[in-house]
């Protein structure tokens, strides 16, 4: 559906059944990847070795901004980087109420070295410890902190608690 709809801006994508826990779909790598359909037209047939493998094409929403998913939705650590960066390049604004399976490690790390350009990410996924905060560059508290120097954008995790991203995680933690 994404590849058929070069201009859409803005998605919501709602598993919400009566029954929790009856409707829990699991994101795979077959869900951002097509399979390449392009014809081998230059090789000849009667060569004995066979076509060159055919690589996986990753689905990409050009013009996706905003990005809104409620229910039980499962992705996994391997699939954020594609989540959040190569399947919405242009991504902005991402809600994921529900969604699981994967960890505020990955998270953070894909924030901090992919997908820079999300202003705003909200998400159900526990917050960090005081030491994972520490060890991720999480901070929670900017009032105090004003001197460090972190992303411009905002993670909220479950319960509303805000944090932002420390530019460098080992500054300001002594």
């Amino acid at each position: 559906m994404l590849c058929g709809c070069p201009a859409l801006k803005c998605l919501t994508l709602k598993t919400m059944t009566a029954e929790e826990g009856s409707h829990i779909r699991v994101l795979t790598r077959a869900d951002f990847f097509i399979p390449d359909t392009d014809v081998f037209d230059d090789i000849d047939s009667s060569e004995p070795t066979a076509p060159p493998a055919r690589q996986p094409k990753c689905v990409i929403a050009y013009s996706l901004h905003i990005l809104k998913m409620t229910g039980q939705w499962v992705l996994d650590d391997s699939l954020v980087p594609v989540f959040f960066y190569d399947t919405f390049p242009k991504l902005r604004t991402m809600t994921l109420k529900g969604v699981s399976g994967f960890t505020l490690p990955a998270l953070v790390d894909c924030l901090r070295t992919k997908a820079m350009r999300i202003s705003e990410l909200v998400t159900t996924i526990p917050g960090p410890t005081t030491e994972e905060g520490r060890e991720l560059g999480l901070v929670r508290r900017i009032g105090r902190r004003m001197e460090l120097e972190y992303w411009d954008y905002g993670v909220t995790l479950r319960g509303g608690e805000e944090y932002k991203l420390l530019k460098d995680p080992r500054k300001g933690w002594e």
